[in-house]
């Protein structure tokens, strides 16, 4: 069913500006290669080629007004089908995810990825995990490929969680750890370096996503009042 309300939004002979902000998020990720020497002391010349990534608690649904942290619409969240890949750079858009830290501590990018439960090796699927940091629908990627580097060769997979933890205070080094929040209208940049095959490192920038065409201006025409049609 459908709620119809006349509502004022401006006097008679004035105008009005608005600004509008997308829901969605803008996720840009790009792969590069690091240096490292491994146990020998040789150099482990890394080469990681990404060939698929998964998306993990994907939200469904969002308010219509940012509500802040934790003001997520519960039980709507799900993950995506496996994407393939034929570079090391790819972007995709999602709705907002703010949500704060299970728990205080997480203090370097490994613990962000801490996690308990099922049979702590590497096969177990990434959503039967239980991370001690993470929120329980923070979302995160798996990004899988292969390795080829001076002591190993083969196929690796990376989890990475979402999350400007590239800034803020409550860490050393200036970075926010407890950081895994994605808020709407905004544009994350993931650089991620692998420098071996269990050592990656990732930078995150934010800007405010602008888009042409999100800003208007609504004049009155004849009256000071609008029909809107909310569904």
């Amino acid at each position: 069913s459908s709620i119809t309300e006349n509502v004022t939004i401006a006097p008679e002979g004035s105008s009005l500006s608005l600004k509008l902000k997308r829901l969605t998020s803008r996720i840009e990720f790009t792969f590069q290669n690091g240096s490292s020497t491994n146990k020998d002391g040789e150099a482990e010349n890394p080469n990681f080629t990404p060939t698929s990534y998964t998306i993990y608690n994907i939200p469904g649904k969002a308010n219509l007004f940012s509500k802040g942290d934790n003001k997520i619409i519960n039980g709507t969240f799900g993950k995506s089908a496996p994407i393939s890949l034929t570079s090391k750079e790819f972007e995709f858009f999602m709705l907002e995810n703010v949500q704060t830290a299970k728990q205080p501590g997480c203090d370097s990018q490994k613990e962000r990825e801490h996690w308990t439960g099922g049979n702590t090796n590497s096969t177990t699927a990434p959503e039967d995990k239980n991370f001690v940091y993470a929120p329980d629908n923070g979302t995160f990627i798996v990004v899988s490929g292969t390795y080829n580097g001076a002591s190993y060769i083969g196929d690796v997979s990376y989890t990475i969680h979402l999350g400007n933890f590239s800034e803020g205070t409550n860490t050393d080094n200036g970075k926010d750890f407890s950081n895994f929040k994605v808020n709407r209208n905004e544009k994350q940049t993931y650089k991620v370096t692998v420098n071996g095959v269990e050592s990656i490192f990732t930078e995150v920038t934010t800007d405010s996503e602008v888009h042409p065409g999100v800003e208007g201006s609504l004049a009155e025409k004849a009256e000071n009042t609008f029909v809107l049609d909310a569904h």
